[in-house]
């Protein structure tokens, strides 16, 4: 149904695939693209860097001695650098320690097991004398849909990530700057439709009234689309994978509002519709597996039915048995099964 037509590193923090798909039937060609479009642009998460502590630094006006940039422009720099991996946790730290005078680019980072820049010669800033710098940072995880605001009436940025489900408050300490990140792998997603008429020649049954071989045959005409579309990445990801990601998106955001057939009587299900409406304490849960839903800040079957098993065990202090009881819950109670879903990556 698609291929990878094209596939390049433009730059360590570029990479360019081209994929063709179909072929769809006429008319169905800019409903999935542009389906595809939006998803790659608005749901595949990637990491970056959240907040920062500079030592020595209590706010982004200050002069850091040695230092060519201000706070400002090396917060802008820090804000870019492209991450790739994954994260144990909801958010991990990093440091940098860097003794001058020396140009600090994103190799001098120390970053967390399973996360690695995607350029290690991205520039951050040059330290012109001998002086020691010294600063620890955030790592988070989210999409370009990910809101993340600073809490008003503090006097230290500490970024508001509960509604999240990110971080808690807690791991941020004073004098944390906020970065504003921008969490889209995605620099941009274009697609073209391509119109082709398909012909087919079909022999009539009665052949009393075929004058020759041309004249007997009636010619059947039907126009199909490919789509060509066109991705490009940060770097952190690859544009294949990026591609299969959103593929996955779509297809179980349709899954939702799919009713399997089953022997059981409909009086024995809820008479929900809109998961987004049905709060997850409708299964009657065990309070470990509650409180580690709440943690992870799913409040909704909506929410939850986008992981997978295999997604909840990754969970903090989500064990088997728990990912088996809301599996089972899910089933009895609403007829959702969650063993299929594979949206959460």
């Amino acid at each position: 149904m698609f291929q990878c037509i094209e596939s390049l590193e433009l730059s360590k923090t570029e990479l360019y695939g081209r994929f063709q798909i179909g072929p769809v039937k006429s008319g169905q060609g800019l409903t999935i693209g542009n389906a595809l479009r939006r998803v790659l642009l608005g749901e595949i998460e990637s990491l970056s860097i959240i907040s920062v502590k500079i030592k020595g630094i209590k706010h982004e006006f200050e002069i850091f001695p040695g230092l060519k940039e201000s706070i400002i422009e090396l917060l802008f720099c820090l804000r870019t650098v492209v991450l790739k991996g994954s994260l144990e946790t909801r958010v991990e730290r990093g440091f940098l320690h860097v003794k001058g005078p020396a140009i600090i680019t994103a190799k001098d980072l120390s970053l967390p097991p399973g996360i690695k820049v995607a350029d290690p010669d991205q520039y951050i800033a040059t330290l012109l004398f001998e002086t020691e710098f010294s600063m620890t940072f955030c790592i988070g995880k989210g999409t370009s849909s990910t809101n993340l605001t600073p809490l008003e009436g503090k006097d230290n940025f500490l970024p508001n990530l509960q509604d999240t489900g990110l971080v808690s408050t807690n791991d941020f300490g004073a004098h944390e700057f906020y970065l504003d990140p921008f969490f889209s792998p995605l620099k941009k997603v274009n697609y073209v439709i391509e119109d082709h008429i398909e012909t087919n020649q079909e022999t009539p049954l009665n052949k009393s009234f075929s004058l020759g071989s041309e004249i007997g045959q009636v010619q059947n005409s039907t126009v199909i689309e490919f789509i060509h579309l066109e991705v490009w990445t940060n770097g952190s990801i690859e544009p294949k994978k990026a591609f299969e990601k959103a593929i996955q998106k779509l297809l179980f955001t349709f899954q939702t509002f799919f009713t399997s057939s089953v022997s059981r009587s409909p009086s024995q299900l809820k008479p929900y519709q809109n998961l987004t409406e049905i709060p997850i304490e409708e299964l009657n849960l065990s309070v470990r597996s509650y409180n580690c839903l709440k943690k992870a800040n799913i409040q909704t079957l909506a929410e939850l039915v986008r992981y997978s098993k295999q997604d909840l065990l990754e969970i903090q202090n989500f064990g088997k048995k728990s990912a088996e009881e809301v599996v089972q819950k899910l089933y009895e109670i609403f007829d959702i099964h969650l063993e299929t879903n594979t949206l959460k990556t």
